[in-house]
């Protein structure tokens, strides 16, 4: 199902986490959506570490703080109530990404929904941020928001042709009020969305310098290779006629090198100077994601995204789609 039915929005009252709300309520405003707002109280492996002495006064100031935090979550969910959003609150202690993930797990949320922060230096490198350790531990579609919501006039949304990245464009539809005919999703924008279909292909290692484009017409590597690009061509097209329709405009665009960079360098071209570079407000990737040293070593496209990307990132997970293949769009 590519409509949201309930959104796990993870608030610790910073500056991203109240874009995340603004996010999730106007998501929720045009779906139908429920909202669980939830915030993590990290500090109990503090209380672990402290003198047995301070304990008692520890627990007491955590639960005055309680109170202020429940305060506070009650006003945003009294500001979705009014917005006619269904909306919940808690606090659970624990580590944020790892609640993050359990939370929304036991409530059975669509979409999980957080700003990102991170970390700096090389604590960052070892143990990235909150929201990449979501991405990559939760099978829960998750939609990373970077700056203050506002309308979504053109998405990125990669693809490698699979039901993971088909996903994908699923949501991003039906999360910007493109509309899907196929899952219900209305369509509710006053322009189109426009939507760039981005493939980024490579061939395998030992085939050095086939992608090279001054290789003469008449080398048989340049023709294998004008084979495959017009191959890849035809099946965005094919899927850009298949998603066309009201509330939506779609084309296909792809480009050769590794998936994470390429989609990076489409991302970052408005900002490099290049001329006629769409600026995209959001962009989307499916994942299956690996597991594991090769997950350590070869990383992911999706958490590189969300760590480089501009703009707000949509992942969709394919364990939800029920699709099992490891790899990512």
């Amino acid at each position: 199902m590519a409509i949201p039915r309930m959104l796990l929005v993870a608030i610790d009252f910073s500056e991203p986490a109240e874009a995340a709300f603004e996010q999730a309520l106007a998501i929720a405003a045009d779906t139908g959506a429920e909202m669980v707002l939830l915030w993590v109280d990290d500090r109990r492996s503090a209380t672990a570490m402290s003198h047995a002495a301070l304990v008692e006064d520890l627990d007491r100031l955590m639960t005055d703080q309680h109170i202020e935090i429940g305060k506070r979550l009650r006003a945003l969910a009294e500001r979705a109530e009014r917005a006619g959003v269904k909306a919940s609150c808690r606090i659970d202690p624990g580590h944020p990404d790892e609640v993050i993930v359990a939370v929304a797990a036991e409530i059975g949320c669509d979409l999980i929904v957080t700003g990102i922060r991170g970390r700096t230096g090389f604590k960052r490198f070892l143990l990235g941020s909150v929201a990449e350790i979501v991405v990559r531990t939760s099978p829960t579609h998750v939609l990373v928001v970077r700056s203050r919501p506002g309308p979504v006039r053109r998405a990125l949304v990669a693809t490698d042709f699979s039901p993971a990245s088909e996903l994908a464009l699923r949501l991003t539809l039906a999360l910007t009020g493109a509309g899907d005919e196929d899952t219900g999703a209305p369509a509710t924008r006053s322009e189109p969305l426009a939507v760039d279909l981005f493939h980024a292909w490579q061939f395998p290692t030992g085939t050095h310098g086939i992608a090279d484009p001054m290789l003469k017409p008449d080398h048989p590597l340049a023709e294998l290779r004008d084979q495959l690009v017009q191959h890849n061509e035809t099946r965005g097209q094919a899927l850009c006629e298949r998603f066309a329709g009201p509330g939506r405009t779609l084309r296909f665009v792809q480009t050769h090198g590794p998936a994470a960079a390429c989609l990076q360098d489409q991302l970052d071209a408005e900002q490099h100077g290049v001329d006629d570079a769409p600026h995209y407000d959001l962009v989307a990737t499916g994942t299956h994601g690996y597991r594991g040293f090769r997950r350590f070593v070869l990383g992911s496209v999706a958490e590189a995204t969300v760590r480089h990307a501009p703009c707000s990132v949509l992942v969709a997970h394919a364990e939800v789609a029920g699709d099992g293949e490891p790899s990512d769009a």
